[in-house]
């Protein structure tokens, strides 16, 4: 099966489970879909260090993004352990499973900046809404989160691109 093809398939299995698993409190299933997905990542990407650094920058950034909306109290978390200003653990591995599709999946993002943008400005964002509906999240104030969280995955878009375009320069420069 193309490589692309399964990480598509295991992202569109993650995110439901995740979810749906922070909405009921059983978040495992959730958790073993994005082990598959990183190693089936790290197998496809052939264990090179930038490339598992992607999966740490992503989860590094994607906490900051969810927990600055946790701090200014637009989103509430469900089954948070307690820390409601941070990002639960299972948002973290929403982002690094969404990472694992940076560079399979979703390499387009990338490839084609004057789409990913906008992607990462709507469609980050608005994937807060039917989170809500399941109960995995309450939104206080749709629009200001919505507004917010736009900034926010644009700021994150900038830094992974970045990132991105320094690994494919470090890559050709070297060899």
């Amino acid at each position: 099966m193309n490589s692309k093809l399964t990480n598509f398939i295991l992202f569109q299995l993650m995110w439901p489970a995740i979810v749906f698993g922070a909405a009921y409190q059983f978040i495992w299933p959730g958790v073993a879909i994005v082990l598959a997905m990183v190693v089936f990542y790290v197998m496809q990407e052939k264990g090179e260090k930038n490339d598992i650094n992607l999966l740490l920058v992503c989860g590094v950034l994607g906490f900051f993004v969810d927990s600055t909306l946790a701090s200014t109290n637009l989103i509430d978390y469900s089954y948070d352990l307690g820390i409601n200003s941070w990002a639960p653990i299972w948002i973290v591995l929403l982002w690094v499973g969404f990472a694992t599709t940076l560079t399979q999946s979703m390499a387009w993002v990338f490839e084609k900046p004057q789409f990913g943008l906008p992607f990462f400005a709507l469609a980050g964002p608005f994937s807060y809404l039917p989170a809500e509906k399941i109960g995995a999240v309450n939104v206080e104030n749709t629009w200001s989160m919505l507004l917010l969280a736009s900034v926010l995955w644009i700021t994150t878009y900038g830094i992974l691109w970045l990132y991105q375009i320094n690994k494919s320069y470090s890559v050709n420069y070297d060899g």
